[in-house]
């Protein structure tokens, strides 16, 4: 949901470096606010997987979905706006795999890299869709970097136990 709220807020983004009128200041903080929820979200999902994880468990190979994930981000990249609705479907089929996968716990870390890739895909397809000044793309790009990065930093300092007052 968070995802969402990023991509209407980037929507929304405007003003040049700065947003200039309220709605623009508005958009800019729902992404900043929704970007902390995701970037934090992610990260202790994989701690708490963690967390669960037993010795005797196999290991994880989740990270090797990077692979296509570059590959995905790179055809957003590469195919600009005109491949934005393929690159919508593949992230939203992502994400739908992401909630089966972690239904799972010996899927669940699949399913964390998934929802990653899912929304990662679906914010590059946004930004990429839209046209918009360079001034406002450094302003989207920092706000969802500033987001992003408080939300993993609270995660990291966060104990796992403390996840429902964290929420």
């Amino acid at each position: 949901i968070s995802g969402l709220t990023v991509v209407g807020g980037l929507l929304l983004t405007g003003g040049g470096y700065f947003p200039k009128t309220a709605p623009q200041m508005l958009a800019s903080l729902a992404v900043l606010v929704s970007m902390v929820n995701v970037g934090g979200g992610f990260v202790m999902t994989g701690r708490m997987l963690g967390m669960f994880r037993r010795k005797t468990d196999l290991p994880s190979y989740s990270y090797l979905l990077a692979l296509p994930g570059a590959i995905l981000l790179a055809l957003t990249l590469r195919g600009g706006s005109s491949l934005t609705p393929l690159i919508y479907l593949v992230s939203s089929l992502l994400c739908i795999q992401s909630i089966g996968a972690l239904s799972s716990q010996k899927t669940a870390p699949a399913g964390n890299t998934l929802g990653m890739l899912g929304v990662a895909g679906g914010l590059a397809g946004t930004i990429c869709s839209v046209h918009v000044p360079q001034a406002t793309l450094v302003q989207m790009l920092a706000t969802m970097a500033l987001g992003g990065g408080l939300g993993v930093g609270i995660a990291r300092r966060a104990e796992v136990t403390d996840l429902p007052q964290l929420v």
